[in-house]
């Protein structure tokens, strides 16, 4: 029952959701994952200033591999001093790092949703990313 009611309070924060500060970026010779990394940790470079320990900050993303990064990969690649399990750096090191650092700022909560699945703010940034895509020519 308590996650329903919590779930309730999520959608009623959506419908009235505010947005604080938009961005949307191209670059050449990247890739998804950098992207949504870099996404991630841009939004909250944006909030540091504005949240205290005590926040909690819901993130949404349609990466699996940002979610799964932070639920569960980057506490092993710590413990093995940023490392993965064949003794290799994770690819995209230093974004992962940058995510890391900026996650200590308050209680971050990473979410996965369903891309093209309806999700309004997962479409709306989708919308963002492909205007700025045209308007760059790619």
């Amino acid at each position: 029952m308590e996650a329903a009611v919590r779930e309730q309070e999520r959608a009623k924060a959506f419908r009235e959701m505010q947005i604080i500060e938009q961005q949307a970026q191209a670059e050449k010779l990247t890739t998804n994952n950098k992207m949504e990394l870099k996404a991630i940790i841009k939004g909250l470079e944006c909030l540091s200033n504005q949240v205290t320990p005590m926040h909690e900050i819901y993130v949404y993303t349609d990466s699996q591999y940002v979610v799964n990064g932070m639920k569960t990969w980057i506490h092993g690649w710590k413990k093995r001093n940023w490392k993965k399990a064949d003794n290799k750096a994770p690819e995209n090191l230093e974004l992962w790092q940058r995510l890391d650092e900026q996650s200590q700022i308050c209680s971050v909560i990473f979410n996965w949703v369903k891309g093209h699945s309806g999700h309004p703010q997962n479409e709306y940034v989708d919308g963002l990313a492909n205007k700025v895509l045209d308007e760059n020519g790619f």
